[in-house]
């Protein structure tokens, strides 16, 4: 899987360079020295961004905000033994002459269920392609992303009511945000949608012994850690403006002076939980499946990215419970990133088996044209024809 990975960058590199090769040569120079002139003032930039972050961690480690743990033998054991599972889907969009495209939909689950070294099993719970009308080409993507987080959130009713060890405390790590889309539904009324995800969401909450369920966010998107950073200190950020951007410097800070001092990183330090407030159909889920959803941050390297994990919990549920929540989950997530691999191997392995390739999707829609061509041979000729110059 590294190797695939480390051969897709190898042959994007040389791309890159082959495409700057063909640049008029006194063209590639004037870009040269205005990338050198851009690069120094984005270093000074960086330093005040830095300096910024520097500050701003000493008032979070004093309050309390940004908390340690760390392992011994008994937790790795522990935690290692814990059945788990990661849900993830993919699709693409093809087509688009005579208003009809075609979405390419893959859902499935990697079911680790005698601990994260165990045997890996991996289910395609739904493999299909939706045919979408949509003249303008406005929705269909949106549409596209609704579709598979439906089958994803199906899965999730799969694995709790087919899968999950009955007698076992079990994780479920979905690769995203709990409330995903983050957006009122294009292709349903928001109301059924949210419903059915709370439902499946709250059937692992309330199952006994419960399944943990985790969204786990490769990309940090949004300001909400960092309004409320500004709220906690009453201060604005003027040289930081984004989650990713803050939470990246914090933590750099953190894992730099500890490895500065001891020659390894041995702690694991994570944001305290807060709530979820920042998306309007937050709202919905607390309304309608009395759910909350606490967020928290955390990096594991000075080599991995940082990351954000959503907990949901029953609304009302007392703080110190979600604090306790989040500090198991954020040690499971520690287990379960293996030497090498920059996110959980649940993650990982859905991820990387669920992948819908560009090339790929295109050959399917190609077939799907070849299929047709042999009824109405001379109109969509025509229209192959012009679709084949686009690509």
């Amino acid at each position: 899987m590294n190797t695939n990975d480390d051969y897709l960058r190898e042959l994007q590199e040389r791309i890159r360079r082959l495409e700057f090769d063909k640049l008029p040569h006194e063209v590639a120079i004037r870009f040269i020295e205005e990338s050198i002139e851009k690069g120094s003032k984005l270093r000074s930039e960086f330093k005040k961004a830095e300096n910024e972050a520097e500050n701003i961690l000493k008032i979070l480690l004093d309050a309390g905000e940004i908390l340690k743990v760390n392992f011994n033998r008994d937790d790795i054991n522990k935690l290692s033994s814990i059945p788990s599972a990661g849900i993830d889907g993919s699709n693409r969009v093809k087509g688009g002459k005579l208003g009809i495209y075609y979405i390419m939909l893959i859902a499935g689950i990697a079911k680790f269920l005698e601990g994260v070294h165990g045997t890996c099993n991996v289910e395609f719970s739904d493999v299909k392609i939706e045919e979408y009308f949509d003249p303008t080409g406005e929705k269909v993507h949106a549409i596209a992303e609704d579709l598979m987080l439906e089958l994803e959130t199906k899965a999730i009713h799969h694995f709790v009511n087919r899968d999950a060890p009955k007698n076992k405390k079990t994780i479920l790590l979905l690769d995203g945000p709990i409330i995903d889309p983050p957006r009122p539904p294009v292709l349903k009324s928001s109301l059924s949608y949210i419903e059915y995800r709370c439902k499946a969401i709250r059937s692992c909450i309330d199952r006994n012994p419960p399944i943990t369920v985790v969204g786990f966010n490769k990309r940090i998107m949004g300001n909400l850690y960092k309004n409320y950073v500004e709220e906690l200190t009453k201060r604005k950020l003027t040289n930081i403006h984004s989650d990713f951007n803050l939470v990246s410097l914090l933590f750099y800070n953190l894992l730099r002076e500890e490895y500065e001092l001891q020659g390894e990183i041995k702690s694991i330090y994570y944001t305290k939980p807060i709530k979820v407030d920042n998306v309007p159909v937050a709202k919905d889920y607390e309304k309608y499946g009395e759910i909350e959803i606490y967020s928290t941050f955390s990096v594991f390297s000075l080599r991995h990215p940082p990351f954000r994990v959503d907990i949901p919990v029953v609304a009302g549920t007392d703080l110190s419970e979600v604090n306790k929540y989040a500090e198991e989950i954020i040690k499971f997530i520690k287990v379960s990133t293996f030497p090498g691999l920059r996110y959980p191997i649940q993650i990982v392995t859905i991820h990387e088996k669920v992948s819908l390739r560009d090339g790929a999707a295109q050959l399917i829609y190609n077939e799907i044209l070849t299929r047709a061509t042999t009824t109405t041979e001379d109109i969509l000729s025509y229209l192959a024809a012009h679709i084949a110059d686009e690509f």
